[in-house]
């Protein structure tokens, strides 16, 4: 029997298969992937606690970031939030990272020096990779271990990385794992 973490997980994974076989285009598609995302964390948050975005920037950042989880009372100010008010900082993929094997852990690093950037600012800040699929191609076979560069990345740098699925199976736990990740960040 599947927990309800679980059973959340297939209705996310569900609608962002929905949302990637409408073919709107790389960025629409992630802009409404990172919707479906938020709509999805929303609910386990204390009221302490929001999601905002997609498409929001920090104070002093230039960088934009897809989803951002601050304080109730926190408001943008000429469209970024401040340092202080970000608890976590959360990247997006719908369906992996396009690059090569030689350039995929240089893609990876480049997500993590957005990561540095913020929490430069506020070293309380957390940030997290979701992927909701781990590859592009989910039906060929490969001998990369992208999950294993993506880990090896992110994680030793106290970053998060969780893979909902990977070649079109759901990766069991991972989303309960990413909510209470979460969760621990922020009390």
């Amino acid at each position: 029997m599947k927990s309800n973490f679980d059973l959340e997980q297939i209705r996310l994974l569900t609608e962002v298969e929905d949302i990637r076989n409408k073919e709107l285009g790389t960025k629409r598609t992630g802009h409404e992937v990172c919707i479906v995302i938020k709509k999805h964390i929303q609910p386990h948050l204390a009221a302490d606690y929001k999601v905002v975005g997609p498409n929001v920037y920090v104070d002093d950042i230039s960088t934009e970031f897809d989803l951002l989880v601050v304080r109730p009372e926190a408001e943008p100010r000429r469209a970024a939030y401040e340092s202080s008010q970000v608890q976590v900082v959360l990247e997006i993929k719908t369906a992996g990272i396009r690059a090569n094997r030689q350039k995929y852990p240089f893609e990876i690093g480049k997500i993590r020096k957005k990561f540095d950037r913020v929490r430069m600012e506020n070293t309380k800040i957390w940030g997290a990779l979701v992927m909701c699929y781990g590859t592009i191609h989910p039906k060929k076979e490969t001998s990369i271990n992208y999950e294993e560069i993506r880990r090896r990345g992110l994680e030793p740098y106290n970053y998060g990385v969780y893979t909902l699925a990977e070649r079109d199976e759901p990766q069991w736990g991972k989303w309960e794992t990413f909510i209470r990740d979460l969760l621990c960040r922020l009390n």
